[in-house]
């Protein structure tokens, strides 16, 4: 098989969720021999961070020397990057190669009448690639809550960290933070330590419950526990412990996810210098949030596709006393009405648009009203070069959408060659 060929046959493959259960993906790892059981697994779940923390552990674990398997989702520009080793993505070889016999023995189980999803495909091809690179390390982001996610079918993980928790796919994992909560604490397993944030009450409780329920060890971070704390468009500062932490990553939400990483470490690692930890950090990239594209004028890349995630944009913007032109674009399924309120302030015009070919996209012309009905001058464009063309110089945040995220960073960073100038 090419690349081409086994993207399609992925394709092929569920994206929506079957009935929650973890007995699919242990069937298939069953026929492939087990390999995640030879894993060093730590573990994340959570709404919005995810992302952050994994790639910053993963610098850490690379700068200690440390062969480090990465999984996580979504891509932005390119499939390969969901699944990563010592910092480079899989090669398109190494994909087919292991792709290979994970859809031949996902193509017997469909016989058998057990069909699987997208995401418990790669899942599996993910734990293949990480057995033969012999990883020290391998981090797993859940792709969608925890319990039945089909990373949580590693019986023994080294180490938990669970993110910030809110409102988010409430379909699928529930109506209210204690019903989403339950589903993240899903990851807590018997005696392995886990590492939080600050939660919610509710969904503090629970974690703290499930935590009890298991005798494992936790630990609760706060951005309380921090000191000169700045935070611009030239990056994040704050010190922890008396050590300062420099981070190219933009926003106050990032103070918290690299203490969750910080603190992570820590458990796993206690005698690795704070130096070491601190210099990988200051290195840490992650397209699409909360990217600065552009300095003259000002463009900022955010997925922001939850209020959660909208709040920590608004925050950042208020801070850089930002106002300009925001081009959202977002999936129906989404709680855009309140993104949108959180956003009104920062506002002084929208180009709203559709999501390029996603059946989930919410339409341009359903996003301007929303805009419009909160005060804000906007324009619905019919595609993206319109949108572009709306803009005309002015300060940008574009925000919404992972997938709009994706569609525009590349034609962004081509616009604005010379980035940051």
């Amino acid at each position: 098989m090419t690349y081409k060929e086994v993207l399609s046959k992925i394709a092929e493959y569920k994206t929506v969720s079957l009935k929650p259960s973890l007995s699919r993906i242990s069937a298939l790892l069953k026929k492939l021999n087990d390999p995640q059981n030879s894993l060093k697994v730590i573990h994340i779940a959570g709404t919005n961070g995810k992302g952050s923390v994994a790639a910053q552990l993963h610098a850490v674990l690379l700068k200690a020397g440390f062969r480090t398997g990465l999984f996580v989702s979504p891509f932005i520009l390119d499939f390969c990057e969901r699944i990563q080793y010592c910092g480079q993505m899989i090669s398109k070889e190494a994909l087919v190669q292991n792709a290979i016999p994970v859809l031949k023995a996902a193509d017997r189980l469909k016989t058998e009448g057990i069909p699987l999803s997208q995401f418990e495909v790669i899942t599996a091809i993910a734990f293949l690639y990480f057995k033969e690179k012999q990883c020290d390390y391998c981090i797993l982001e859940t792709g969608l809550g925890g319990r039945y996610d089909a990373t949580n079918v590693i019986k023994k993980p080294l180490l938990t960290v669970i993110t910030k928790i809110s409102m988010d796919h409430v379909g699928v994992l529930g109506n209210t933070i204690a019903e989403i909560a339950d589903e993240k604490a899903g990851i807590i397993k018997p005696k392995v330590p886990v590492v939080t944030v600050q939660q919610e009450p509710t969904a503090m409780e629970i974690i703290q419950k499930a935590a009890k329920e298991n005798a494992a060890p936790l630990k609760i971070v706060s951005k309380a526990e921090t000191t000169s704390v700045s935070v611009g468009l030239s990056g994040t500062v704050f010190q922890y412990n008396n050590i300062e932490y420099r981070l190219n990553l933009l926003g106050l939400h990032q103070v918290e996810n690299a203490l969750l990483a910080v603190t992570a470490v820590n458990a796993l690692l206690p005698e690795l210098s704070p130096d070491i930890v601190s210099a990988a950090l200051k290195d840490v990239c992650h397209p699409a949030r909360m990217e600065l594209i552009n300095s003259d004028p000002l463009v900022l890349l955010d997925g922001a596709h939850n209020p959660d995630g909208a709040a920590a944009l608004a925050e950042f913007l208020k801070r850089i006393q930002f106002k300009g032109c925001v081009l959202f674009g977002a999936m129906k399924d989404k709680d855009t009405k309140e993104i949108v309120r959180i956003l009104e302030d920062h506002c002084e015009t929208a180009v709203t648009v559709t999501v390029h070919d996603n059946p989930r996209a919410e339409s341009a012309e359903n996003l301007c009203k929303l805009f419009r009905s909160v005060g804000v001058r906007t324009v619905a464009a019919k595609d993206y070069d319109e949108a572009l063309a709306f803009i005309k110089g002015k300060p940008l945040v574009v925000c919404g959408s992972l997938y709009l995220a994706a569609d525009l960073r590349p034609i962004l960073l081509e616009r604005f060659r010379h980035r940051g100038s």
